[in-house]
């Protein structure tokens, strides 16, 4: 998830009237949502590919803020990202900061982890209760230089863990690798091995698991396939008597 903050300061040393802000949002990046907008009574949202800001006064002195989230579906690229910003007593549009990746205010590029090429893999498409049940975690980075990321695996509930790759702390179902290391051009590959639970009979259940990569203030979610988790089951044989 990328996290965006659009803040336009009013230093004319007078009120402004209907301050608006246009973001034209980069390629690549899909929008997720409105989180913040300041000061009250301003408002913001998005609409045809546009994050709109609207503040009908911004006194002298006041900061208009508005934060905005996404989540970036392209790798390899640079995502920039820019918006300009108007009001009645000032002619023509304004031009506000420019963010080149995230995050903004270094000279160091977003490491490109391949949202793309990254995963999370169930072993089996289905399993039996009490049975072992193995997923795969790929962090892809294409760029040319070395990321650290930070990998948090979520186990199911009804799902018990048996081995994993070395180096993760555990919390309840939560297990955290912490820096990371995909050399550059190349992938990282984590594993995870649970025993899918007992259940009451007859019914079974879906097996989930997901993971949340984090890449330098970017999160990536995968989320595995559900796995059928179903009981065993005994059958008498039937015998046929004259």
């Amino acid at each position: 998830v990328v996290r965006y903050t659009v803040v336009v300061t009013n230093a004319t040393g007078s009120a402004l009237t209907n301050v608006r802000i246009t973001d034209t949002l980069p390629a690549g990046f899909v929008f997720g949502g409105i989180e913040v907008v300041q000061p009250l009574g301003c408002s913001a949202g998005e609409n045809a590919g546009q994050v709109l800001g609207v503040c009908a006064t911004l006194g002298s002195g006041q900061v208009m803020q508005v934060v905005f989230t996404g989540t970036v579906t392209v790798a390899g690229q640079d995502v920039v990202n820019s918006f300009v910003w108007t009001a009645d007593e000032l002619p023509g549009e304004r031009p506000g900061g420019t963010c080149v990746n995230v995050p903004c205010g270094g000279s160091a590029p977003r490491a490109r982890v391949d949202v793309l090429a990254t995963a999370k893999q169930a072993g089996v498409s289905a399993a039996r209760m009490g049975e072992l049940v193995s997923y795969t975690i790929v962090v892809s980075n294409p760029s040319e230089s070395n990321v650290s990321v930070t990998v948090t695996d979520t186990l199911a509930v009804s799902a018990t863990l048996e081995s994993a790759t070395p180096g993760y702390v555990q919390s309840g179902q939560t297990l955290v690798w912490e820096n990371v290391v995909v050399p550059a051009n190349e992938t990282a590959v984590l594993t995870v091995t649970v025993r899918a639970a007992s259940g009451p009979l007859p019914g079974g259940y879906v097996l989930n698991n997901g993971v949340v990569i984090l890449a330098d203030g970017v999160e990536i979610s995968r989320n595995a396939a559900g796995v059928p988790i179903t009981p065993w089951r005994a059958y008498a044989p039937i015998v046929r008597r004259p």
